[in-house]
């Protein structure tokens, strides 16, 4: 029986922290978050996700990509008792040590549904994968989890692909070579973001290191992530923050520098924009939950 709080603990089987469970439990996951990214795919009747706005409810085959802080609860919807789901959780560090990890930074942190409807040609190499993911798992081999690694970077390098494809440069960008450069380029811009967070960056210093003009820079980055450079760094910084301000230790104060906020004032302002709630309220609603812990 699942106690009513909320910190997942995930029991990683090795230093690969990676998971798959084959969910046929009957009852209902409250409120609760962890580090990992969680996919979830019903294989046997629907399964309903809750989040603090908005919910959905994922019919077999459907997939839902949840990424790390995310508050959420799971349900089993009437009639649907008899229900079976691959649910597969993984650390985003796992990408960090991989070169190239930067190009999937804006998948990996996301919530990301995936349908048939919606996404009708990813949406088969998706479920392929996270299919194959599950083959893996059934091996019950001293290879599962390597496995089961390699498919979940296979597949966020599918996802990382689809949404380059789909986006369109602008007009001195029409030719797919020129649209891998633009790519590349960000992605440097990406890897460096990542690395320079509690640094001060400005849109001239970060399109110096694309190599483009401050104003063609912001252009091409607006178009590839659908946002502004700076409010996209914003969310950068307030991911940060999101870690750091679950760890006790540290003062508002250390998490602001930290994530290279300016000042406090700004940071409060940001966060309730990105998060809809204060840092306080954010802290609060994590660090008193209590733990879930999933079933096989």
């Amino acid at each position: 029986m699942i106690p009513p709080g909320d910190y997942t603990h995930i029991p990683y089987e090795t230093n690969i922290k990676v998971v798959l469970y084959d969910n046929k439990e009957n009852e209902n996951y409250p409120l609760h978050w962890h580090s990992a990214i969680e996919i979830i795919m019903p294989i046997r009747n629907n399964y309903e996700v809750y989040f603090l706005k908005g919910s959905y409810t994922l019919r077999e085959n459907d997939i839902l990509i949840v990424p790390p802080c995310k508050l959420h609860s799971l349900a089993v919807p009437p009639g649907a008792e008899q229900g079976e789901r691959i649910i597969l959780m993984f650390e985003p560090t796992l990408f960090c040590s991989l070169e190239g990890f930067s190009g999937t930074i804006l998948a990996l942190h996301e919530l990301n549904m995936i349908t048939p409807e919606g996404q009708p040609d990813f949406y088969k190499t998706a479920h392929s994968l996270i299919q194959a993911t599950y083959e893996e798992f059934l091996q019950q081999d001293a290879f599962r989890n390597l496995a089961i690694y390699a498919k979940i970077i296979e597949l966020y390098i599918a996802i990382s692909r689809s949404n380059t494809n789909k986006r369109n440069f602008p007009e001195d960008s029409s030719t797919q070579d020129t649209n891998q450069e633009y790519t590349a380029r960000l992605n440097t811009v990406f890897e460096y973001i990542e690395n320079h967070l509690s640094e001060k960056l400005s849109l001239e210093a970060i399109a110096e290191i694309a190599n483009l003009s401050k104003f063609h820079f912001a252009r091409i980055f607006k178009k590839y992530t659908n946002q502004s450079f700076y409010h996209y760094l914003n969310q950068r910084r307030i991911k940060r923050t999101e870690t750091l301000l679950l760890n006790p230790s540290l003062s508002i104060n250390e998490v602001v520098q930290k994530a290279g906020f300016e000042s406090t004032s700004t940071f409060y302002r940001v966060f309730k924009e990105v998060e809809t709630c204060t840092p306080a309220e954010f802290k609060k609603m994590h660090l008193s939950l209590g733990e879930v812990t999933y079933s096989h």
